[in-house]
C-alpha cells in the first residue's frame, strides 16, 4: 500500500439516490432539501453558496421556481414526481451565472427571491482556497490506531479526495488515474501523496474499504468534520489540492463517469504541477 512518510467537490440533495450527472460541475444553488406536500422544504444551506448569498434560510418552503410551479397538479397524483426531483432537474437545465427566482413560503409570509446560480467548485474556491485546512483528526482505515491530523500536512504537496466510501461508485479508480497522472506529469524528488478521505457516523465500527479497488491511503474523518468540509455528495469527490505550507490551492468535484471527468482531472493535475513549481522556486 501506497503510503505517506510523515507528511500527508447542495447541496441539492433529495432523500432518494439520484443517477449520476453527466456533469461533474453543474449549475448549484446550495441547499440540501426534502420533500414535503408540493414544494421543498430547505434543510441546511452550504456556506458560500448562491442560496446563501439571496438569503434562502432554514425551513423556507420552495413552491416554484422562475414561476412554474413544483408540482404539477394536472397529472394523475400516483404520476406527479416529488418536487426535490423536479427542482433540482431545473437547476441544472440551466448554466452557471443565470439568474432564478425562487417562490419561497416563509412563516405566514410569501416571499420571491432571486439568485445568481454558481457551480460547485466556485462555491468550494470561495470556502477554502487560500486558506489553511483546519484541524481534523483521521485515521488510517487499515489500522486505525495510525491518527494524524490534516492540519499538519506540511512539506509536500497533497491531493485529498474527499468521498463517501458506502456510495461513490468508481472512486477509487479516479484515484489512481489522478496517482498516475502525478507520476507521468510531475518531476520532483519529493513525490506528491493522493490519499482519500471519508468518514464514519459517531459510535459507528470503523469503514471497510468493500469494492473501494485502489491501494491508496485511505483516512477516515468524523461525520461532523467530514461534513463542514465537503458538499456532502454520494456520487462526486471531492478533490483538494494542499501545497507544501498546509494551504488549499485547488478544490474541485470530479463524478467518476462523468462526460468531462477527464477535464476535471486535468485541472487537478496542473494545480498539483504549479503548487509543486512554486516549492522548489522557494528554496
Amino acid at each position: 500500500m501506497r503510503w505517506l512518510s510523515l507528511v500527508v467537490v447542495t447541496v441539492l440533495a433529495a432523500k432518494a439516490s439520484a443517477a449520476p450527472s453527466a456533469s461533474s460541475n453543474p449549475s448549484f444553488l446550495g441547499i440540501e432539501m426534502s420533500d414535503f406536500g408540493g414544494g421543498c422544504s430547505i434543510t441546511s444551506v452550504t456556506n458560500c453558496s448562491p442560496a446563501q448569498d439571496a438569503g434562502l434560510r432554514f425551513g423556507d418552503f420552495i413552491v416554484a421556481m422562475d414561476g412554474k410551479p413544483l408540482l404539477d397538479v394536472r397529472s394523475p397524483a400516483s404520476q406527479r414526481r416529488p418536487a426535490c426531483d423536479v427542482l433540482r432537474e431545473q437547476i441544472m437545465a440551466h448554466a452557471p451565472g443565470d439568474v432564478v427566482s425562487y417562490d419561497v413560503r416563509r412563516g405566514p409570509s410569501s416571499v420571491t427571491i432571486n439568485a445568481t446560480l454558481s457551480t460547485r467548485a466556485d462555491v468550494q474556491h470561495r470556502c477554502f482556497v487560500g486558506q489553511s485546512l483546519p484541524s481534523v483528526e483521521a485515521a488510517d482505515i487499515d489500522n486505525p490506531t495510525r491518527e494524524l491530523d490534516l492540519a499538519e500536512l506540511h512539506g509536500k504537496t497533497t491531493v485529498l479526495a474527499w468521498f463517501r466510501l458506502e456510495l461513490c461508485v468508481g472512486c477509487g479508480a479516479v484515484l489512481d488515474r489522478i496517482a498516475d497522472g502525478i507520476t507521468k506529469r510531475v518531476k520532483s524528488e519529493t513525490t506528491p501523496d493522493v490519499i482519500g478521505v471519508t468518514y464514519r457516523r459517531e459510535g459507528a465500527d470503523m469503514p471497510k474499504r468493500m469494492g473501494f479497488g485502489s491501494t491508496l491511503p485511505v483516512l477516515v474523518a468524523d461525520e461532523k468534520d467530514f461534513r463542514d468540509l465537503t458538499l456532502k455528495e454520494s456520487e462526486r469527490i471531492q478533490v483538494m489540492v494542499v501545497d507544501c505550507r498546509g494551504i488549499v490551492r485547488f478544490v474541485t468535484p470530479l463524478a467518476p463517469g462523468s462526460e468531462d471527468l477527464q477535464a476535471g482531472l486535468d485541472e487537478v493535475l496542473a494545480a498539483v504541477e504549479q503548487a509543486e513549481y512554486e516549492r522548489t522556486q522557494r528554496r
